[in-house]
């Protein structure tokens, strides 16, 4: 590995020019990265996480929590769960959700669904890592 690709600023410019360039061949390469370059794994979740257009992609990390019957490519999507998730899923999800910098929306999707989703699910994240944190007594 060459010295270069220690430093977490290159580590970081390199990933978000490919992040900016957008095309499918950029996004592939990301994915490729992070199974095969530990230096950049970091810098390249961060660039592939960086904005997300549904919380579906968060939602099926765990294995077996969404149903089946999930359509998310419908004209008014629907999130179905298989069963409530668990405190060891919150722990997995969260570990990508904090990469999550864009939560955005198209204009033909429903915006006021998508900022309610988001915000109970941002609640239930919250209750939960609290629930986890030990108190410091």
């Amino acid at each position: 590995m060459h010295a270069a690709l220690g430093i977490a600023e290159i580590d970081s410019l390199i990933c978000t020019k490919l992040r900016l360039d957008g095309s499918l061949e950029a996004r592939r390469g990301l994915a490729a990265l992070v199974g095969s370059c530990r230096a950049l794994t970091e810098s390249a979740l961060d660039a592939l996480w960086f904005e997300q257009d549904t919380i579906v992609n968060l939602l099926k990390i765990p294995a077996g929590l969404l149903s089946v019957e999930t359509r998310t490519s419908s004209w008014r999507p629907e999130i179905r769960f298989s069963r409530i998730p668990s405190l060891q899923d919150v722990l997995a999800m969260e570990k990508y959700a904090r990469r999550i910098r864009v939560l955005s929306a198209d204009r033909y999707s429903y915006a006021r669904d998508l900022q309610t989703t988001y915000c109970a699910f941002a609640t239930l994240l919250l209750k939960l890592a609290m629930a986890v944190k030990p108190s410091k007594k």
